[in-house]
């Protein structure tokens, strides 16, 4: 089966797996578990289950999401 690319931020669920983490930065499962145990990543444990925010994962991945207004910079 062929993997599926997402190419709009908005494709993607708003909680996400693993398998969609790796899949958007195009690495290995293996490695997105591993990213998991960086404690600035956004990660939901459910007893063995983890789930992404989709919106904390994009802001952590610096993507913008579709409405996002440009921070301001104040002097």
């Amino acid at each position: 089966m062929a993997k599926q690319r997402i190419t709009d931020v908005e494709q993607l669920p708003l909680m996400m797996k693993m398998r969609d983490v790796a899949n958007v930065m195009d690495i290995a499962l293996r490695r997105a578990y591993e990213l998991a145990q960086d404690p600035t990543f956004p990660k939901i444990v459910l007893g063995k289950s983890i789930r992404i925010p989709r919106d904390a994962f994009c802001r952590w991945a610096g993507i913008e999401m579709p409405g996002d207004k440009p921070s301001e910079i104040s002097a």
